[in-house]
C-alpha cells in the first residue's frame, strides 16, 4: 500500500456509505440470534419426547433450528465483513494524518 495513494476523503465517504449497511447487518445478526429462542421453543412444543431435556435435544439437532443457525452464520459473516473494512478504512486514514504530520515536521527542521 502506497502511503501517497490513501484518499482520507474517499475513508470517510466509505465509511459514512458502509454504515447503514453495517447496522442492519448487526440488527439482523441480533434478530437472528434471538430469534433462535423461538425456533427453539417451538421445537419442544412439538415434541413428543417426555423429558424437557430430550424435548431440548429435539429441539436443538431439528431442521428449523439448524436452518436458523446456517441465517445466524451468514449474520455474523456480513456483521464481520462491514466492520472489518470499516476499520481498515479508519486506518488508513489515520495512516494518512500521520504521515502528513511527520512530512510537515520534516519540513518546519529543514526551514
Amino acid at each position: 500500500m502506497e502511503i501517497d495513494a490513501i484518499n482520507p476523503l474517499k475513508c470517510a465517504e466509505y465509511i459514512q456509505k458502509t454504515a447503514p449497511l453495517f447496522a442492519k447487518a448487526k440488527a439482523d445478526r441480533t434478530f437472528i440470534e434471538n430469534y433462535l429462542k423461538t425456533v427453539k421453543a417451538r421445537e419442544m412444543s412439538v415434541s413428543v419426547a417426555t423429558s424437557l431435556g430430550a424435548k431440548e435435544v429435539e429441539a436443538y439437532s431439528s431442521a428449523a433450528y439448524v436452518e436458523q443457525l446456517e441465517a445466524l452464520r451468514i449474520a455474523v459473516e456480513q456483521e464481520e465483513m462491514f466492520k472489518w473494512n470499516m476499520t481498515s478504512a479508519q486506518l488508513k486514514a489515520d495512516i494518512w494524518k500521520v504521515t502528513e504530520y511527520s512530512k510537515r515536521a520534516e519540513l518546519r527542521n529543514l526551514g
